[in-house]
């Protein structure tokens, strides 16, 4: 939780700082006092949980690419659906993933569908839900009417009803269907279920926005008894909250970037210099502002090159980076590290050869996108 965490965490989650709190607490809460060799799968899951959502942003470190000496920010984000902050970035991400198929829809609206209130395992009614939907699109009406969809699952608790409601919202394309229709092949798709709703969707710019909204709506567990998070971390494992189908297949799809020519090069972890920044040290300050300024720097899309400044700018910057955190970390009884210290070992920017330094070890996901 926040008194465990480092300053660069801090910062990292500081809007969702209570909710993020709140969920490692429920977590936890679940296994306080148990037997680990005798605890159930819920609390054996909430336990990996918990820990993943603790060491989110954690292990952050600055990478080089050597062939462009662009810098990288590695942030090791968990990417669990139950990190604010994470499912955050992957609804703004799959929001504009949407955007740009909005053109091939021909009548977009969307599609509610719920399940008849229930008292069975949180678990199971995703279950059901997801097995119920299968059903739907592959019966003769659906095909008929909807030529694509993008289905995304939200679980919502009711205080009123103390239990869980999962249901499923679907961006579909297609012609008119009848709402009646729809709930009459939503009952027998369901096995008794007739809730659905329908609605137009009359600005399309906003149909992304509607889907991935339900998708930040899974980490927030604000409203849910704190007893029953851990029962939603379960049902929430390996769970596809997203489905794509039709003329929106592959919609939500993140765009794959070209491999680099070269493998990315550990320059150092960037948890030291936060706080060194934070206590006051001017030489961490100094490297600091460059680092900033040099990580705004990209590489142009027509080159796929840094220019010949930004390069300058980068590599400088790493060359402090790595100075300090040598300094920081060096034997001074070891006259091999000494030997490093020459201030001259870096002829030029384009010299790859004399980059091509590597940590022995990093933390395990230091690579995890953060960008």
């Amino acid at each position: 939780m926040a008194r465990f965490d480092t300053a660069l965490q801090s910062r990292m989650h500081a809007p969702h700082r209570h909710t993020r709190d709140r969920t490692i607490a429920a977590l936890y809460q679940a296994i306080e006092g148990s037997d680990p060799m005798n605890q159930d799968e819920e609390q054996q899951h909430a336990g990996k949980v918990a820990s993943k959502l603790c060491d989110c942003g954690r292990w952050q470190a600055i990478y080089q690419d050597n062939t462009t000496g662009e810098l990288i920010h590695s942030q090791a984000r968990c990417k669990h659906r139950l990190c604010p902050r994470c499912n955050a970035i992957r609804s703004e991400r799959l929001a504009g993933n949407i955007a740009e198929h909005l053109d091939k829809l021909n009548s977009p609206r969307m599609l509610t569908l719920t399940l008849e209130h229930s008292t069975d395992e949180l678990r199971d009614q995703v279950r059901h839900l997801v097995e119920s939907f299968r059903r739907l699109r592959r019966s003769k009406q659906y095909k008929e009417k909807i030529r694509g969809g993008v289905a995304v699952i939200e679980i919502k608790w009711s205080n009123q009803d103390n239990a869980w409601h999962p249901h499923m919202h679907v961006l579909v394309d297609g012609v008119f269907w009848e709402q009646a229709q729809i709930s009459k092949a939503w009952e027998i798709a369901s096995n008794g279920s007739k809730i659905v709703d329908i609605r137009m969707i009359h600005d399309r710019s906003k149909a992304g926005r509607y889907v991935a909204k339900y998708v930040a709506k899974v980490g927030n567990v604000d409203g849910v008894p704190i007893e029953r998070v851990p029962e939603l971390a379960l049902a929430l494992k390996g769970l596809r909250l997203v489905q794509t189908s039709g003329s929106l297949y592959g919609s939500t799809h993140n765009k794959k970037e070209p491999p680099r020519e070269e493998p990315l090069q550990h320059i150092a972890p960037l948890g030291p210099l936060a706080d060194a920044v934070a206590g006051g040290d001017d030489e961490a300050k100094s490297v600091a502002a460059e680092l900033r300024i040099a990580l705004t720097c990209r590489r142009r899309a027509d080159t796929d090159q840094l220019t010949p400044e930004d390069e300058q700018t980068c590599r400088q910057a790493a060359r402090k980076l790595w100075d300090w955190w040598h300094d920081q970390t060096k034997d001074p009884d070891d006259e091999a590290s000494a030997r490093l210290q020459n201030p001259d070992r870096l002829s030029s920017p384009g010299d790859r050869s004399l980059w091509l330094w590597q940590e022995p070890e990093h933390p395990p996901g230091a690579l995890a996108s953060g960008r």
